[in-house]
């Protein structure tokens, strides 16, 4: 072998551990271009991990809060609605209160009107004595149902029903009207009555007073009676 071989020999050589070196300079830059890439990622995984651990705990936190306000508020609608019902109750029992102090005052009011008896005995028989001068006039207002016709061809008019009493006034009591009567066969004092709009006097009920007309029903007929003066 000459020196010019061994030369060539120790070139090759000097390539060959030049490409290795190369070669494992490449490498060494690869694995640790892996790490750092493996590092990185471990790196996001964890960021991740701890910001969805982070997410998730802020969630039930902010659930936890949520729940707790919605609580609170049903906690406060009832406390609303319960003061509502206590103030509807505080309200109906002064209405109920004030209602029941106006009847007293209404009641204590009327009984505290006196009523004359004398000046109501001398109005009564001032009113019989222009009972006599006068005589009771009636006007029907509803005609009486139609009777049967006689088969023999004459009709016979239904008789109109006798007044049984005497008007002699009105008096006014408590601001309510009475009319004053007298029984027709026995016109004495002792035996003067009160009639109430709704009160009746055998079959005559008395209906309504209007101005100087008394209005009765009897056997379903309406008649008007005049109130002397």
């Amino acid at each position: 072998m000459n020196f010019q071989t061994i030369r060539e020999l120790c070139k090759k050589q000097a390539i060959i551990l030049t490409v290795i070196g190369i070669w494992l300079f490449t490498l060494t830059i690869f694995v640790v271009c892996s790490q750092i890439s493996i590092s990185n990622s471990i790196n996001e995984q964890t960021q991740e991990t701890a910001q969805d651990s982070a997410n998730r705990a802020l969630q039930a936190n902010i659930l936890a809060e949520l729940a707790q306000k919605q609580k609170q508020l049903e906690q406060q609608n009832l406390q609303v609605d319960q003061k509502n019902k206590d103030n509807l109750t505080k309200i109906q029992q002064l209405f109920l209160e004030q209602l029941r102090l106006l009847e007293e005052k209404q009641q204590a009011q009327i009984a505290s009107e006196p009523v004359d008896i004398n000046e109501l005995k001398e109005q009564l028989l001032q009113l019989k004595e222009q009972f006599n001068k006068l005589k009771p006039t009636t006007e029907p207002v509803e005609t009486p149902q139609a009777q049967p016709v006689n088969r023999t061809g004459t009709n016979k008019p239904a008789a109109a029903p006798t007044i049984p009493f005497k008007i002699l006034g009105v008096e006014l009591r408590a601001s309510e009207q009475f009319l004053v009567i007298v029984p027709s066969k026995t016109p004495s004092l002792s035996h003067v009555k009160l009639l109430r709009v709704g009160d009746k006097d055998g079959n005559w009920q008395l209906q309504s007073i209007e101005g100087n007309k008394a209005i009765f029903k009897v056997n379903g007929v309406t008649r008007k009676l005049s109130i002397p003066k």
